[in-house]
């Protein structure tokens, strides 16, 4: 297929909330998934593969909670952009964007109770993967990759608006990231993490 990317890392965050070996997935120009594979027997060459170390997730869903869209200014939306969030629900339809993060109404969805994921007018201004992070490393215990499907696959799965992002599936529009320094052995947060987009929808379908 012309005009795709295939990315390579050490782990993926699958649909069902459990973490795969040596993915490869293939995107689409705009942003549209083609192919998923996992390879618990060892990383695969693919020409033109582009390989990055980490564990790749889904562009995060910050939906749990309501907010107005006048606390969301361009520089604020841009922080939660570059720190993984694609979506932020509101308690009103905001429309007319056409990049990420978008907006959804979503006043179903507040009824997601973790204190990690749940969004107010004292942390609205931090993005959820910080949020995330934040808690797990504060909470001995605490389950991140968890928290992580809850706030991508999890979420999506509670929304029609949503289907086609929150999972890292053939035919979604979920985003790509990594997230790089991580204690991929044991699969925890660390203070040394860095987050980064591989591919995100270039509009809102």
């Amino acid at each position: 297929m012309n005009n795709t990317r295939k990315f390579g890392a050490h782990l993926i965050l699958l649909p069902d909330g459990s973490i795969g070996s040596w993915p490869i997935v293939e995107v689409a120009g705009k942003g549209t998934i083609v192919s998923v594979e996992t390879n618990p027997q060892g990383m695969k060459e693919r020409p033109g593969l582009e390989w990055f170390g980490g564990l790749m997730i889904p562009g995060l869903l910050d939906v749990a909670g309501t907010a107005s869209a006048d606390w969301y200014k361009q520089a604020l939306l841009n922080t939660h952009f570059s720190e993984g969030t694609l979506y932020i629900g509101l308690q009103e339809s905001a429309r007319g964007f056409n990049k990420p993060p978008f907006f959804s109404k979503s006043p179903d969805l507040h009824l997601y109770k973790h204190p990690a994921l749940v969004r107010t007018n004292l942390n609205f201004s931090v993005p959820l993967f910080r949020r995330i992070s934040d808690f797990c490393l504060a909470n001995t215990g605490s389950d991140w990759v968890e928290l992580l499907w809850q706030a991508s696959a999890g979420l999506a799965s509670m929304s029609d608006d949503l289907k086609q992002y929150g999972s890292i599936q053939a035919g979604k529009q979920s985003g790509l990231l990594i997230i790089s320094g991580a204690d991929l052995k044991q699969i925890k947060p660390s203070n040394q993490m860095r987050i980064k987009w591989l591919s995100y929808p270039s509009d809102k379908k």
